[in-house]
């Protein structure tokens, strides 16, 4: 059980470098009833919006924490 502990850390730690894309997608909608400033009516009114995002990241350098990470992994 050891080895296979130290054999997915060790491969964790090697996709660790890899860059990763995120996304992301969210809709809303909603009903509800205003008063019409100008004419001073209620009126029902709808709203439907969406969002959409997607990021990245990638390690560019964290003091040498990643090497040394890997080689403690390969030791075990």
């Amino acid at each position: 059980i050891r080895i296979q502990e130290s054999q997915s850390k060790l491969s964790s730690t090697k996709y660790g470098r890899l860059p990763t894309v995120d996304g992301s997608l969210a809709q809303n909608f909603a009903t509800g009833r205003i008063i019409d400033p100008f004419t001073n009516i209620i009126t029902n009114q709808n709203t439907n919006y969406q969002n959409w995002g997607i990021s990245s990241s990638v390690l560019l350098y964290n003091g040498g924490r990643y090497q040394n990470t890997l080689k403690s992994s390969e030791l075990d």
